[in-house]
């Protein structure tokens, strides 16, 4: 993601889970957790405290179902502010398979396409109560010039929490972004 803001003249800065305040999130308006998988407890409390007093968040792929010493949780730390439960499993998609816009919201603004290219992996996850999807994947193709399949798995999701936001991506979204550019 760093790549795309820079690409983008998005001023941002580096912020690392490690010693990090209640202090230092709130300079921010936006946190990104691109796959940011092993998280203590300290940060997902952190982090929860954030967006419930009205910061936001983008969370992609395993972010908070690991804890700090790489052990796997059984469900995201963080699932009540993501808007999400993981399924226990996650697909792989090839460069043939798509998501696409089911709700429409001014994240699509200029953004006029029907298709989008999936990320190699996609989490397998359902929302949660109150979380809307705004896009899902379609269920992977067999082969480059199949039929289009149905729509199946949550592949983005918006949630609120408290008087914050954050928006899920189902999907190593930050590793499709800085292979494709």
């Amino acid at each position: 993601f760093c790549d795309a803001l820079s690409r983008s003249s998005v001023a941002y800065d580096l912020v690392l889970d490690l010693g990090l305040t209640a202090e230092r999130l709130r300079r921010y308006e936006l946190v990104f957790l691109p796959t940011c998988a092993c998280l203590s407890d300290a940060t997902v409390a952190l982090l929860r405290e954030y967006v419930s007093a009205g910061g936001r968040i983008v969370g992609s792929f395993d972010t908070s179902l690991y804890a700090a010493d790489g052990t796997r949780r059984d469900e995201f730390a963080l699932a009540d502010v993501l808007g999400v439960s993981w399924l226990g499993s996650e697909t792989a998609y090839h460069t043939w398979n798509y998501f696409a816009p089911v709700a429409a919201h001014s994240l699509y603004d200029g953004l006029d396409i029907p298709y989008w290219p999936a990320p190699a992996v996609g989490l397998d996850v359902a929302a949660r109560a109150g979380a809307t999807v705004l896009a899902r994947y379609h269920a992977p193709m067999a082969g480059r010039y199949d039929p289009l399949t149905p729509l199946d798995k949550p592949a983005v999701v918006l949630n609120t929490f408290g008087r914050g936001t954050s928006l899920y991506l189902a999907g190593t979204f930050a590793e499709m972004c800085r292979e494709f550019n």
